[in-house]
């Protein structure tokens, strides 16, 4: 039954407060408590569930019911952990013009080359405008089997959904879709996780696969609360220059698959395409240069070979910048501080700018000696040659580390024309020379 409710809701993010506050307690907006009256319908904690089960014996359970199907992108199946298994929940983020929607349309489109039923739900594009965009990658015949809706209301894609057997339903995107049963604007966090807990409990009940598209905020985080990540099986991240040629899909959470996977896929004139790691399309350059240095980041198990490079000049500016492109700034910060304490270069007049080829994101820490690298290369007008290779993780007091699952995992990187190894004391690499450096002192001698 619905009942009456006298609250204050947020014309912002649509969050609700017993009594009025200058400041909204969820978004942190300033005078955006409004009086309302509601007629607000309760809701079941059982509602967002698949049903009770009973009790069970683990052993017992058959596991074979979660087959997973291909995406048709083998780098995407990679961030899946192998493709997408029944009534699984896949929330895909990333900047805008990123290629979300052209990935997923296409994703859409193969899938139902296979005589999968799809549907396309959009909530801020026309059938025209995605029909266009599918023309430009496919000829007419092969995506005509695709079906489209557009809706901004959940119970509209809710009715839809129920009266058709999808096995493949995509949300463009949630930020743009409202429950009419929830005040507040689409996008706002109480439309969102109202949305999401409607579509994941259809979704776990008919057992169909539901991707969401959800938009970031400035702070690069998905927008919305917290809880939607949560209620999703999967989070996939995209990174990469948005005017680049290469798109790294990074599994942020999988609960059917490993997190800290990637796919890595290239935007063509004709949509996304799987792309070749083994051509090196991180690692820049042929030649040796100054101020470039490769390391090698470990997704899963696959290694990575990434070039960071480094341009060191003196500063204009009161304050010397620092500037960091696929490396976080305070890790690059770090760094700075570190060189300046303990190999004895004075950074205090030097901009620094660190970037690395073709947009990859170094999230690991044991990129730090190749950043470092990169700088006193750069500081010092020192070439590296291009089969050089930098790996290790800088202490606060200037030593270097490197992690014991490290040293089995470099065996692999001779196939990438690696012959020299920067690193610590110790490492045994067929066909590569160990470099060692145990301080960041001599990293100097180590480039030289």
């Amino acid at each position: 039954m619905a009942k009456s409710k006298q609250v204050y809701v947020c014309s912002n993010c649509g969050a609700d407060s017993p009594r009025w506050m200058g400041k909204c307690p969820s978004c942190g907006e300033w005078n955006t408590l409004e009086e309302k009256t509601l007629l607000v319908k309760e809701t079941k904690v059982s509602q967002m569930l698949v049903g009770d089960q009973g009790l069970v014996k683990l052993g017992n359970v058959d596991v074979t019911q979660n087959k997973k199907v291909t995406t048709t992108f083998s780098e995407l199946d990679v961030a899946l952990g192998g493709g997408l298994v029944d009534g699984q929940v896949v929330l895909v983020s990333g900047e805008p013009g990123i290629g979300k929607s052209t990935l997923l349309l296409q994703l859409a489109v193969n899938i139902s080359q296979q005589g999968i039923k799809c549907l396309y739900v959009s909530g801020e594009e026309s059938a025209q405008q995605v029909s266009g965009r599918a023309a430009r990658i496919y000829p007419k015949g092969e995506y005509k089997e695709l079906q489209f809706l557009l809706t901004s209301t959940v119970d509209k894609v809710f009715a839809t959904v129920q009266d058709n057997d999808f096995d493949l339903v995509i949300f463009d995107s949630i930020q743009t879709i409202s429950d009419d049963d929830v005040v507040g604007v689409p996008g706002g966090m109480a439309q969102v996780k109202a949305v999401a807990a409607k579509m994941v409990s259809l979704a776990k009940q008919s057992g169909f696969r539901l991707l969401i598209v959800g938009h970031i905020n400035k702070d690069g985080d998905i927008a919305g609360p917290k809880v939607l990540e949560h209620l999703v099986d999967t989070v996939l991240r995209f990174e990469g220059e948005r005017d680049g040629l290469y798109r790294v899909v990074r599994a942020v959470k999988n609960r059917f698959g490993g997190t800290g996977e990637v796919g890595i896929l290239e935007m063509t004139g004709v949509g996304m395409r799987d792309v070749d790691l083994a051509q090196g399309v991180f690692a820049g350059g042929g030649e040796g240069e100054v101020g470039a240095v490769k390391t090698v980041a470990f997704e899963g198990n696959r290694p990575i070979v990434v070039q960071v490079q480094a341009l060191v000049g003196r500063t204009v500016f009161p304050y010397p910048k620092r500037v960091a492109e696929g490396v976080p700034i305070s890790r690059l910060q770090l760094i700075c501080a570190i060189l300046e304490r303990y190999a004895k270069i004075s950074l205090t007049e030097y901009d620094v700018y660190v970037r690395t080829a073709g947009g990859y994101s170094l999230e690991s820490a044991t990129s730090d000696l190749a950043v470092a690298a990169a700088i006193v290369s750069a500081f010092h007008q020192l070439p590296v040659g291009p089969d050089v290779l930098c790996v290790g993780e800088l202490g606060l007091s200037g030593r270097l580390f490197l992690p014991n699952m490290y040293h089995d995992r470099l065996k692999s990187v001779s196939k990438y024309g690696i012959k020299r190894l920067v690193s610590v004391a110790g490492l045994s690499l067929k066909g590569v020379k160990l470099l060692p450096v145990g301080y960041v002192g001599e990293i100097v001698s180590a480039l030289r």
